[in-house]
């Protein structure tokens, strides 16, 4: 592994020495400290996965374009990479990554260019995206402290007229609305009134995958 990255180095005219060096550096921060001197072959999908990384920015790049940089890699992996990705962000690099994983991408920035075969249907901060969508439905999962207090509380919301629907899951109300601005200005002054107290309050689909499907769905983005 040391010697694959290695060789990209001295591709680019660094010494021998000095390129076997800045590879370990690159692959001990990508923990794969105990692993750079066995052969490529014995490596797993993922550890393959992190080779391919530190072949990218073993030379210390201003811009990083990365397409699918998680593929194949378990949950652990996924950790580094993605909190190497933040690091080298922060430290001024440019980073842009091509994914179809969108709760991977919501993990890595909020600054998002949503792609469908060849169109653009947004663009910027998520939350920007979210406020301009005035119409988008949400599901919001409200739990009462009480479960007796459920159905008294879905009584009581299923008259805002932000809400479409409300209903009871166990001891949840899954409330449905097409104007969350409206229902998340109002729902605390709603849940004071009604003297119930709330365990929790959580939008469902409030996520980057369901922001994609959404918009892919409306043919005015």
């Amino acid at each position: 592994g040391k010697e694959f990255v290695a060789h990209f180095l001295r591709v680019r005219g660094v010494e021998q020495e000095k390129a076997l060096k800045m590879a370990s550096i690159i692959l001990e921060r990508l923990d794969l400290g105990k692993e750079m001197n066995r052969r490529l072959g014995g490596y797993s999908r993922g550890m393959k996965q992190k080779i391919k990384v530190a072949v990218a920015v073993v030379h210390n790049p201003d811009i990083l374009l990365m397409d699918e940089p998680l593929q194949g890699t378990d949950p652990e992996a996924r950790h580094i990479l993605i909190q190497n990705m933040k690091e080298w962000a922060r430290e001024g690099k440019t980073i842009i990554v091509s994914s179809h994983i969108l709760n991977e991408i919501e993990r890595m920035t909020k600054r998002v260019v949503l792609i469908n075969e060849g169109r653009v249907y947004a663009v910027g901060e998520m939350e920007r995206i979210r406020e301009l969508m005035v119409n988008r439905p949400l599901t919001i999962r409200i739990t009462p402290e009480g479960p007796e207090k459920v159905r008294r509380l879905a009584s009581i919301l299923v008259e805002e007229p932000s809400v479409s629907s409300v209903s009871v899951s166990g001891i949840h109300l899954m409330v449905h609305t097409s104007d969350a601005r409206r229902f998340y200005s109002v729902a605390p002054g709603i849940l004071s009134d009604s003297s119930v107290s709330i365990n929790e309050f959580m939008p469902v689909d409030d996520n980057l995958e369901s922001l994609y499907y959404y918009l892919m769905t409306q043919k005015r983005w």
